[in-house]
C-alpha cells in the first residue's frame, strides 16, 4: 500500500497575497518530503495548471474562491471559477467540472475572509471536505471545533499549511492512500492520517500584512511607469 503525503492548501505568486515561484514550491516541496500538494490559490486556477504540467510530483489543481459569503475551495479543477458568486453557484460550477467542494479555515476567528456561518450551515449537505487543521488559523481550538463539525456531518477532513512562503511548506498535511479519481482521493481522505504544525498568530498576521502592502506598491509603481 502506498501511502502520500499531502499539503492540501497552498499558495503561489498567482495569489495576490504570496511572491512564491513555481520553482520554489517545487524545491520546497521535494525538500519536505511531500509527495504532493493542491495548490490553491486565490481566484486563479492557471498557476496550479502550469504546476501540475511540470512538477513531477502529485498537484491537485485547486482555487480558493470568494464567493458572496466567504471563501469555498475547490479541488481537481480544471478550469477557472470566477469569484463573487453565491456559495450555492460556486459550488455547482465545481461540481459541474467533477470537482470536490473543500472548505478552508470553516471556523477560524481572525481569519476575515472565512465562509460565514449562515452560509456554512446551508452549504454543508453539499460539502465534501473540512479543513480540520491549518497551519496559519490563529487558535488551535477553532481547527478542533472545525474537527467536530466534520464529525457530526460524516465529512472528510483535510488538512494545509496555507503556505505563503517556501518554509511553510509541509506544515500541514494528510497522509492517505494513493489514489486515482477525486473520488478515491475522498474515499481514501476518510481513512487518512492529518497532521500540523502550527504558527504563532503574530507571524500570521505580520507575514500577510507585509505581503499584501508590498504587492500593492509594486503594482502602483508598475502603473505609475
Amino acid at each position: 500500500m502506498t501511502l502520500l503525503r499531502l499539503d492540501l492548501h497552498t499558495h503561489s505568486r498567482y495569489s495576490y497575497d504570496s511572491f512564491q515561484s513555481l520553482d520554489a514550491i517545487i524545491r520546497a516541496v521535494r525538500g519536505r518530503g511531500l509527495d504532493g500538494i493542491a495548490l490553491t490559490d486565490h481566484d486563479v486556477l492557471e498557476g496550479a495548471l502550469e504546476l501540475d504540467a511540470r512538477a513531477g510530483f502529485r498537484v491537485i489543481p485547486g482555487e480558493e474562491i470568494r464567493t458572496s459569503a466567504g471563501e469555498i475551495t475547490g479541488l481537481f479543477l480544471h478550469e477557472r471559477i470566477p469569484p463573487g458568486l453565491s456559495p450555492q453557484e460556486t459550488i455547482k460550477r465545481i461540481r459541474a467540472q467533477g470537482g470536490l467542494v473543500y472548505v478552508p479555515h470553516p471556523l477560524a476567528r481572525g481569519v476575515p475572509s472565512r465562509i460565514r456561518r449562515a452560509a456554512l450551515d446551508e452549504m454543508l449537505p453539499y460539502v465534501d471536505i473540512v479543513e480540520g487543521f491549518n497551519a496559519r488559523v490563529p487558535l488551535g481550538a477553532d481547527d478542533v471545533a472545525a474537527q467536530r463539525l466534520a464529525a457530526s456531518c460524516n465529512l472528510a477532513v483535510g488538512a494545509g499549511s496555507d503556505a505563503h512562503f517556501p518554509f511553510e511548506f509541509g506544515r500541514g498535511w494528510v497522509e492517505i492512500e494513493d489514489f486515482a479519481t477525486p473520488e478515491e482521493f475522498l474515499a481514501n481522505l476518510r481513512r487518512g492520517r492529518i497532521v500540523g504544525e502550527r504558527k504563532t498568530p503574530y507571524y500570521v498576521a505580520g507575514t500577510t500584512y507585509l505581503t499584501k502592502r508590498v504587492k500593492l506598491l509594486l503594482r502602483a509603481l508598475k502603473r505609475k511607469n
